[in-house]
């Protein structure tokens, strides 16, 4: 769209990156990743017309592997494209950054060190070198900092390094500044009785200000499953409903999140990056036995079937182990278990605007569809009795749980938060309400090279 305004015109269809311009302004970048695994870097004049392929990738039959990811960054003389390769080796994924010639040709790795994850790249005006921000270690996930990559030597070092997280990254013309944007998040857990929000206390955080923020559950004897990174170890951990005896279940030196119990209380589910890969695991309530069960994200589990989701929509496979059932193919996200192991609860997310659905255990098409109120149904979980299902929805800033009858009627809002996010949040079987509630700030920062 024009810098002074006007109406939006679609360029490029299907693309799986950000782009990045050629030197003169005439050319763009992206990646394409397709349905059959294959994972294609393109070019296309500015106006979307001449688009070629110069690049690609085939994930080999894994849904997470080998393919391009992040972002493009043009060469300031305009012979090459470096970009951000996702790559499986010896069952672990890591990422690299690799550069292909403009005119086509075998990409070319820049730098021989791995990292966890890359997110964006920025070309120096000289050619030097790189900026981009990358977490080097699975345990760094959170905390991904500014590195300087030198070409064509492809030393890596940090710019930045504290315990903030750096994400995306621009340079002016000359490069003497760089612009990005800095995180930070502070999440404690709140426990309220009856469901009354208005009677919740805090569980004060003993060494982490992220408890709960990638997950939080109850066990059937009221103990605490959560997501912390406490002492700077990205785990799931367990503690009393009081927060006392605490105890971390997973090693600490992986990065594992979204924690859900089991039905019969037997098992925790919960999705991990161990492997290098997002994948649904299963570990005893005592965190012991862990185990891999597929790929996928947001498991949740009865005492017989985990529910989880792909690209490739709703599945279900035996807790046990055993062969994937495809339940759906809908836009569907954020899924959650009825009470009675019957139904599921998931937004369904197109056609837009999102919806709340419910669809059975067996599969098939929702069995009943909901407007939502005000926007995007988040972290679904079932009320005990099964008689509604509440999500959270953020409206100006602030976001408040909020409760759909499954027999109809207009949705209802259970809190009224007046600052700051839910995270996360469940139901105990005796209708105690577990809250992980905080805030999530980001910063636009300009970064000067003073020489």
């Amino acid at each position: 769209m024009p810098v002074l305004g006007g109406n939006p015109r679609k360029v490029v269809e299907d693309t799986g990156s950000p782009i990045s311009f050629s030197p003169d302004g005439k050319q763009i970048a992206f990646a394409r990743n397709g349905e059959e695994g294959e994972s294609a870097l393109m070019i296309a004049n500015a106006d979307g017309t001449d688009e070629r392929m110069i690049a690609k990738r085939q994930s080999g039959g894994n849904p997470f592997g080998n393919f391009f990811q992040g972002g493009t960054a043009w060469s300031p003389d305009g012979k090459r494209i470096a970009f951000i390769a996702h790559s499986i080796e010896t069952d672990r994924g890591l990422q690299n950054v690799v550069e292909v010639p403009v005119e086509g040709g075998r990409e070319r790795p820049l730098t021989s060190q791995k990292f966890y994850q890359v997110q964006r790249l920025a070309w120096l005006a000289d050619g030097s070198g790189l900026l981009m921000t990358a977490a080097e270690q699975a345990a760094d996930f959170q905390a991904a900092q500014i590195w300087h990559l030198s070409y064509p030597s492809g030393e890596a070092r940090k710019i930045t390094n504290d315990l903030k997280e750096y994400q995306n990254i621009s340079l002016n013309a000359d490069s003497s500044v760089l612009v990005t944007v800095q995180a930070d998040r502070d999440a404690n857990i709140w426990v309220a009785p009856n469901g009354d929000a208005s009677r919740a206390t805090e569980i004060t955080s003993v060494s982490s200000r992220m408890d709960g923020s990638i997950g939080v559950a109850w066990t059937l004897d009221g103990k605490i499953v959560y997501h912390s990174l406490t002492g700077g170890k990205e785990g799931i951990w367990i503690m009393e409903a009081d927060g006392t005896n605490r105890r971390q279940l997973t090693t600490g030196e992986t990065v594992d999140f979204f924690p859900s119990v089991s039905a019969d209380g037997r098992y925790v589910v919960f999705v991990s990056e161990r492997t290098g890969t997002r994948g649904v695991w299963r570990m005893d309530i005592d965190g012991s036995n862990p185990k891999q069960l597929t790929s996928g994200n947001y498991p949740q589990a009865t005492a017989e079937w985990v529910v989880y989701q792909t690209r490739r929509g709703l599945w279900k496979m035996p807790i046990d182990g055993g062969e994937p059932v495809q339940l759906s193919d809908d836009y569907l996200g954020w899924s959650a278990i009825s009470p009675d192991g019957k139904l599921i609860a998931c937004a369904l997310n197109r056609p837009l605007p999102a919806k709340l659905a419910i669809v059975s255990i067996e599969g098939g098409s929702p069995l009943k569809v909901f407007d939502v109120q005000p926007n995007l149904p988040a972290r679904i979980r079932w009320t005990p009795d099964g008689r509604a299902v509440t999500y959270v929805a953020l409206q100006n800033g602030i976001s408040d749980i909020w409760s759909q009858p499954i027999d109809g009627g207009a949705p209802k809002k259970l809190t009224d938060f007046k600052s700051d996010r839910i995270f996360s949040f469940d139901w105990s079987r005796d209708n105690k309400l577990v809250i992980s509630h905080g805030s999530a700030t980001s910063d636009v920062v300009l970064i000067r090279n003073v020489k």
